[in-house]
């Protein structure tokens, strides 16, 4: 039958990040049998913001993140979007409380995000480098909020990765409280990130 329009498949990921929370709907034509974005929301969560030395995610952004989750499902509800895949990173990842987040979410939203590990999210960063670049042998870096992924792209393949506590949000607040840095605190950055290095 001619001018049926094929029925296009959804997936929707949900990347719980440091500093920004991410819903991408990807949709799937299987007559041109390829994936595009589809849809696209954004929210500023900053989730690893206030973290500190006691790693405890802070209550407004626990807030703030658990209204971001119920405007993500109740999006992919309107849509008719059931494959949802929503996924959380470095900052949930080593925050004390973290695993209580994510149940709250679980509880109020129905999303059920999954941890992944600083290994699994430098995969993806490879990934996403692989695919979207020519790059055949280097380095890359995937700068987050709680931490950065170090590549090392060897043949396209990824030969080595590391998985870095040195997110923007994570060191700035830790070292560059102000508005402008002094020498002094780019001085004591400098210093941590060569002994994060040095391990």
């Amino acid at each position: 039958m001619q001018g049926i329009i094929p029925a296009v498949q959804r997936v929707a990921v949900i990347d719980m990040g440091s500093n920004s929370w991410r819903l991408v709907v990807f949709g799937y034509d299987p007559e041109r049998r390829w994936w595009a974005l589809v849809d696209e929301i954004r929210e500023a969560v900053r989730i690893a913001a206030g973290l500190g030395e006691h790693g405890e995610l802070q209550p407004e952004r626990v807030d703030r993140a658990l209204h971001t989750a119920a405007v993500f499902s109740s999006f992919c509800r309107a849509t008719g979007v059931t494959d949802v895949v929503p996924v959380a990173t470095s900052a949930i990842r080593d925050a004390t409380n973290g695993e209580a987040l994510l149940r709250e979410v679980r509880a109020s939203t129905g999303l059920d995000p999954r941890v992944i590990s600083g290994s699994e999210e430098a995969r993806y960063g490879w990934l996403a480098m692989a695919n979207s670049t020519t790059i055949e042998d280097g380095f890359g870096l995937d700068i987050g909020g709680g931490s950065i992924q170090a590549l090392r792209i060897a043949g396209r393949r990824l030969a080595g990765a590391q998985s870095l506590p040195l997110g923007a949000v994570r060191t700035s607040e830790r070292f560059l409280p102000g508005e402008k840095a002094s020498s002094k605190e780019l001085k004591a950055l400098r210093q941590h990130v060569a002994g994060e290095l040095a391990e």
